[in-house]
């Protein structure tokens, strides 16, 4: 991609020489030949700079278009695991229900104060939460 910077001095200098050569072999004079080489330089200079920014624009566009195209993709993704996570969701809280009055009870047994409580209830909200994420 670093050459595509170079390409209007590039064509600009191939165009002059280019003009350069062929007026000196045609038999014109000095100033004529130095003449046309300022114009070839000038017009393929703008030319090559044309060139570049379509060449610029045109990466650009594609690597937008590949961006849109991988939100999209994400975004199905996201919907598709929002679904089938929504189908989950129940059993998986059910089950999680079932281990903390399991495990509340148990902790009831070897007597257990509060702050084991407090602290499996909000392991189970941590939980929650992800599984709905």
């Amino acid at each position: 991609m670093g050459n595509i910077q170079k390409l209007p001095f590039l064509s600009g200098c191939t165009a002059a020489i280019l003009a350069g050569m062929i007026s000196y072999a045609a038999g014109a004079e000095n100033q004529t030949i130095y003449i046309r080489m300022a114009v070839m330089m000038f017009l393929f200079y703008i030319i090559g700079v044309l060139v570049k920014n379509t060449v610029l624009n045109t990466k650009i566009e594609i690597e937008r278009k590949k961006e849109l195209e991988q939100e999209e993709a994400r975004k199905k993704r996201k919907q598709k695991d929002e679904i089938a996570g929504d189908e989950t969701v129940p059993s998986q809280t059910a089950d999680l229900r079932d281990e903390g009055t399991a495990a509340e009870s148990k902790g009831e047994r070897d007597g257990a104060g509060p702050d084991l409580e407090e602290e499996f209830r909000a392991l189970s909200d941590v939980i929650l939460t992800r599984a709905k994420e």
